[in-house]
């Protein structure tokens, strides 16, 4: 599969099929699309050693159910991360004055991200933002777990350094 025409003809034959396992178990169709092709995508950036041992389709099949349930898996942390961020915003007694300091806080740190170097800016936003394991950001980024652990603490390293009134973590 290391030709452009031989990945066009597994595309052509499977993207429908893909797509419709990501379909119907998210009902959306731009995330559906979306995930069908960060599939493809993966599939061809790891065109020379990718091993497939069972059929492609079974392997599309597979990888699709793979990618929705990591999007359900990083829906469901972010939700709970949100529910109890807003319980404990709305339990204190200064809600209105909390909400902008927080307000304020989010558009310092997003300031502060962007101003990382571009490799150590990812791999943050796909840690903590995204939710992704070290490993799977190894994965997406072709870097070793070890680098991202490196960028990682950079970053944090960073944001404590240029917001020494709150402990980044």
């Amino acid at each position: 599969m290391t030709s452009p025409e031989g990945f066009e003809v597994i595309y052509v034959r499977y993207w429908e099929k893909v797509f419709a396992v990501c379909y119907n178990s998210t009902e959306r169709i731009e995330l559906a699309q979306s995930m069908t092709q960060d599939i493809f995508k993966s599939i061809w950036e790891r065109r020379d050693s990718i091993q497939i041992e069972k059929s492609i389709e079974h392997y599309l099949v597979r990888s699709a159910k793979k990618k929705v349930a990591e999007y359900f898996r990083n829906q469901s942390i972010r939700s709970k991360h949100l529910d109890l961020a807003s319980h404990d915003y709305c339990a204190a007694a200064n809600c209105t004055e909390q909400d902008v300091a927080y307000s304020l806080l989010v558009e310092e740190l997003d300031l502060l991200v962007g101003r990382l170097p571009c490799q150590c800016r990812n791999v943050y936003r796909m840690s903590r933002e995204q939710g992704l394991t070290n490993k799977q950001i190894a994965q997406e980024l072709k870097i070793s777990e070890r680098a991202v652990e490196y960028h990682i603490s950079k970053a944090i390293s960073f944001l404590k350094k240029n917001l020494p009134e709150y402990d980044i973590t």
